[in-house]
């Protein structure tokens, strides 16, 4: 009752004993259940974005001059930095 009229917990025990309850609030309200933090100041989106970009035309290039070996090292390239940019 507490949780419902005040929205904050009284401890971190209380994230497991009420684990059933929480998950569904934490889901529509965050659209995930698990903490992956915060994105650096210093390191705007658009940054990150640009790089992609980027990346993403240099593997367009190889892939039409039939580079393919690059192609290849372009699409791990992108895919190591998509993951790691949804890790944290």
């Amino acid at each position: 009752m507490e949780f419902r009229r005040e929205g904050r917990l009284g401890c971190p025990a209380d994230y497991a004993v009420f684990r059933a309850g929480l998950e569904p609030i934490l889901e529509r309200v965050h659209r995930a259940v698990r903490h992956t933090g915060k994105t650096p100041r210093r390191q705007r989106p658009s940054d990150r974005e640009a790089g992609l970009l980027g990346l993403r035309q240099r593997l367009r290039r190889a892939i039409e001059s039939e580079s393919f070996e690059e192609a290849a090292r372009l699409r791990d390239a992108i895919r190591e930095r998509e993951s790691s940019d949804e890790s944290g």
